[in-house]
């Protein structure tokens, strides 16, 4: 399995797509301008299953429209605590740019544990704080953690939904949890690992 990033639109968003050996592939977050990454999905010949969201922020989710155009009938999951983000240009944080960004489609909820889909099974660890619905998919050790945390910092809890005591319990009685060389795929910026978050970052 690679994961394989996009750093994408004004907000350098990281997009990923999860690719296996069976040449399908998990779209993550797909941010605006992810045109790089439908046409490397092309010149692989690669089999999207399906679109799976962190949470339900606005620069996370408005490159799904071009996905949509490309891969019209794939599904699209979200953790249920996020599923008025997509509608709600308030919510999502769209309106605080100026822009009125929401979407009509319905997802497919996500729960915490074990999820297949397709060919890929992971875990789905829910991390509220950030958002409600916030979510990191765990893929052996490789982890895709959203805006809930950074290297050396955490992600903003003063938008809608966002509650900081709650983010903080989330990432340490669970994220930090995980085995200390399992790495870290942040929403924005670069990667880091478990093991150094727990010793390096001044907000756990």
């Amino acid at each position: 399995m690679q994961v394989h990033t996009f750093v994408v639109g004004p907000l350098e968003n990281n997009s990923f797509l999860i690719e296996n050996e069976q040449q399908s592939c998990l779209i993550v977050d797909p941010g605006m301008d992810c045109q790089q990454m439908i046409e490397y999905i092309q010149s692989k010949q690669l089999k999207p299953q399906a679109i799976v969201l962190t949470h339900g922020h606005f620069d996370h989710i408005m490159g799904i429209p071009l996905v949509l155009e490309h891969f019209p009938n794939i599904d699209i999951y979200l953790h249920s605590g996020d599923k008025d983000y997509l509608k709600d240009a308030h919510l999502n944080g769209a309106s605080l740019m100026g822009v009125d960004f929401s979407l009509s489609i319905v997802p497919i909820e996500l729960d915490s544990g074990k999820t297949n889909i397709g060919d890929f099974s992971f875990e789905v660890m829910n991390l509220p704080g950030h958002t409600p619905g916030g979510c990191a998919f765990i893929f052996d050790k490789h982890c895709l953690c959203g805006d809930s945390i950074f290297a050396g910092s955490i992600g903003r809890t003063d938008l809608p939904g966002g509650n900081h005591h709650q983010l903080i319990e989330a990432l340490r009685n669970k994220l930090m949890q995980l085995d200390e060389d399992v790495v870290l795929y942040p929403g924005h910026g670069p990667t880091t690992n478990i093991a150094y978050e727990k010793n390096n970052n001044p907000y756990l």
